[in-house]
């Protein structure tokens, strides 16, 4: 299992990858190589594993609180190479550089539900300072473009803690880091 930022505190959010060993109960803080592309200090985000183009393994992260002293919601999504040790930036969302994204834009939130499906992530739900929203988005990683999802049929109610068994965890007991 990995798992990526969170709170240490009311004010101080963290930027660190654990990884949890299952056999032999342990965790493992993972120095990752330092770069430009490394995601911010970030809670109530979302996290999911995604096999690229390429073959490799990443856990790509959507949005969250970017706390602190900064204290901004992000719509930013970050990929972390398992084969590699290094994070990429996918779609910079905090910032007003989109270029590289397509389409419209989600709102930033922080505590959305996420599901990555055969190719794209599909982001449901969340919250920023102002809003809940029960909106739901499509991103093609592939392409970088955002698509909102104008879905039929009755919305379910509006979700700020959704249960993301799914989201965090992933068995990864053949990757050597």
């Amino acid at each position: 299992m990995f798992i990526y930022g969170g709170k240490q505190s009311i004010f101080e959010d963290s930027n660190k990858l654990y990884r949890f060993d299952f056999e032999e109960k342990l965790w493992e803080l993972i120095e990752t190589e330092q770069s430009d592309d490394l995601p911010p200090c970030v809670d109530s985000h979302n996290a999911a594993i995604y096999k690229n183009s390429d073959g490799d393994e990443e856990m790509i992260i959507f949005g969250g609180f970017v706390g602190g002293k900064l204290g901004k919601y992000s719509r930013s999504i970050y990929a972390y190479s398992f084969k590699k040790n290094k994070w990429r930036i996918i779609f910079d969302g905090l910032t007003k550089n989109h270029d590289k994204a397509k389409g419209n834009l989600p709102k930033k939130r922080s505590s959305a539900g996420m599901v990555l499906y055969e190719g794209s992530l599909y982001v449901f739900g969340g919250a920023n300072s102002k809003k809940k929203f029960n909106d739901i988005w499509k991103f093609d990683l592939e392409r970088k473009e955002w698509i909102f999802l104008k879905a039929i049929g009755e919305k379910p109610s509006v979700k700020i803690k959704i249960l993301k068994l799914n989201i965090f965890f992933k068995l990864r007991l053949d990757v050597d880091i």
